[in-house]
């Protein structure tokens, strides 16, 4: 018995099937005990004698509960699937959408929204998904590749308009084991991949950092040891040059032991300014007046053929270096941008101008203090620097030049020179499209200092210097030196030993000179105890090199005078009557 179904319909229908002598239809038919069955009835007319229907009934009870089955799993699906972030597109088996979320719609600029989409034809929404890539017609090959031939794409990426990203993926989807049709996902990876390409540079900047740092740490071990052998050098030259007669040949020949051994000390201050560890004699300086007078040094080396176009701010650019480094700056960058250009020819330019850098611009480099600096940029027209070989031109004895044309130290020195004064340098330059160096600099508010020509100060003094190193030659030398000088010395090679001696009779010396690096007691350690004794003591304190002590932090230790090795005898002459007279002033 059919149910629910009114008799007009019924009739309806019956006329129907006589009219074509053939129908299937859906209808629901009452069991024995009152329940429905759902079925499906294939019904037929006979047209012989008055006519008779003949029907076939199928019991559809199994296909329906799928059906429910599978609506309510799509149902639940999609209440999924829209809330995710990802791009989504369902497909069904037959070849039309039947589910998009709104992620999916904003990634690929459909403004109509899902609803707009579902039931439409899977080649359709391709063709409009296509038009979001960088190359559509690929795109739309590939899409087609997967659908037609069901391959498996896992996590492709590919290029979308704009210079974005996007990763894919083509899922295919079972419900009870049954394919149903095949989700499409997408995700825009645009920021993701810069931040793993800043957080690669990062990691290669922290290499090239720790790679120096050991370097560095190397060459103040160096220069320590250096700086003791040239110390004696330099004394005992100077001293045999003074019992000399000025014209005679032991002179001249002790002038060249002298002019060698202060080539020497500036080859290791060349070491420590590439290691950021080297104490200089920073002012104040204008640095287009010190540009200017490198330029100066440097014409007579650069060939006619090569033209030199300099952009220099007249404005004064006021900032606080050794004026010898910087002049070291432009002299290498612009000799290495010559060597570039020495077989072919073509131009350099450089440029000094001021700039303002904020905290975006130096995320690269995070230890560069925000503000005002100087930009020193030198460029040329060469063949330019492979990417491989930027990531190395920093490192000290790394050079592309033949033997004779350079050290590999020249940029190694200029890294650390930036670094050392609160700057840092960078490097562009493709293959073919020259190289471009830029130095920056903070720069100062306070004016450069005019100086006037001071008169020549006597070196010669008195008092009773305690003179403190480990190194039994330094000892002999000095002692000698200051002897001359007009002083009384009192020598210890102990730290502790020295210590010891003051404090049994403090106020028996004027002065005391220590050197830093000792076994048992530093030099600082060792002024610190003598300070607490007597709080007035002129105290000098010599390094050939230490991590642990700069001038600044020996002046506000209480230490009156800080000098590098190696010492001369007018360095130390000038020094020890400074440090006297202050005593005499602040104790008279």
């Amino acid at each position: 018995v059919e149910m629910q179904t009114p008799a007009s319909d019924i009739a309806y229908r019956n006329e129907r099937i006589r009219a074509s002598g053939w129908e299937i239809f859906e209808t629901n038919h009452c069991c024995k005990d009152g329940g429905l069955v759902p079925v499906e009835v294939s019904c037929t007319f006979l047209p012989e004698g008055e006519g008779r229907f003949v029907n076939f009934c199928r019991d559809l009870t199994e296909r329906k509960n799928a059906e429910q089955k599978l609506r309510t799993t799509l149902e639940r699906t999609q209440i999924i699937l829209a809330n995710i972030q990802l791009g989504l597109i369902l497909v069904s088996r037959e070849g039309t959408v039947e589910f998009i979320n709104q992620a999916g719609c904003d990634l690929f600029g459909f403004t109509e929204g899902p609803a707009a989409l579902l039931g439409l034809p899977a080649e359709e929404v391709t063709e409009r998904v296509t038009h979001s890539f960088a190359d559509p017609a690929a795109a739309k090959v590939r899409i087609r590749e997967v659908l037609r031939d069901n391959l498996p794409v896992r996590k492709e990426e590919a290029d979308l308009a704009g210079d974005r990203l996007l990763l894919y993926d083509f899922v295919p989807i079972l419900i009870d084991g049954q394919p149903y049709g095949r989700l499409w996902y997408y995700y825009d990876i645009t920021e993701q991949k810069r931040a793993e390409e800043e957080r690669k540079k990062l990691q290669q900047q922290l290499i090239q950092a720790q790679k120096m740092e050991a370097i560095g740490t190397l060459a103040g071990g160096i220069a320590h040891d250096f700086n003791n052998i040239l110390s004696a050098v330099i004394g005992y030259a100077e001293m045999a040059r003074d019992d000399s007669p000025p014209d005679s040949e032991a002179s001249h020949d002790l002038n060249m032991v002298l002019e060698a051994a202060q080539r020497a000390a500036g080859l290791v201050r060349q070491i420590l300014a590439f290691s950021r560890q080297g104490e200089n004699k920073r002012v104040r300086l204008d640095a287009g007046i010190v540009v200017r007078e490198a330029l100066k040094l440097l014409r007579s080396t650069i060939p006619s053929t090569i033209t030199m176009d300099l952009r220099i701010d007249k404005a004064p650019l006021v900032i606080l270096a050794d004026p010898v480094q910087l002049q070291q700056v432009v002299m290498n960058l612009c000799t290495n941008a010559f060597h570039a250009m020495e077989q072919t020819g073509g131009a350099i330019v450089l440029e000094l101008q001021p700039c303002q850098l904020s905290a975006q611009d130096l995320l690269s480099h995070p230890q560069v203090v925000p503000g005002r600096f100087m930009r020193l940029s030198v460029q040329d027209t060469g063949p330019g620097i492979p990417a491989a070989l930027r990531a190395k031109i920093f490192e000290p004895y790394f050079t592309t030049k033949e033997v004779g044309k350079g050290t590999g130290m020249g940029l190694s020195i200029i890294h650390g020179i930036a670094i050392a004064g609160g700057g840092f340098v960078t490097c562009e330059g493709e293959p073919g499209q020259g190289a471009r160096f830029t130095v920056f600099l903070p720069t100062v508010d306070e004016p450069v200092a005019s100086e006037a020509d001071s008169p020549a100060i006597a070196l010669e003094g008195s008092g009773h210097i305690l003179l403190v190193d480990d190194e039994p030659m330094l000892v002999e030398m000095g002692q000698s030196m200051l002897q001359r000088l007009g002083y009384e010395v009192t020598v210890r090679t102990s730290s502790l030993e020295a210590l010891t001696t003051f404090h049994n009779e403090p106020a028996r010396f004027d002065a005391v000179i220590t050197d830093q690096t000792m076994p048992g007691m530093t030099g600082v350690e060792l002024a610190r105890r003598m300070l607490a004794i007597r709080p007035q003591l002129p105290i000098i304190l010599c390094t050939g090199f230490s991590s642990l002590i700069n001038e600044e932090q020996a002046r506000l230790s209480g230490i009156k005078g800080f000098i590098m090795k190696p010492l001369t005898k007018g360095e130390i002459g000038t020094l020890l009557k400074e440090v006297l007279a202050s005593r005499w002033q602040n104790e008279g």
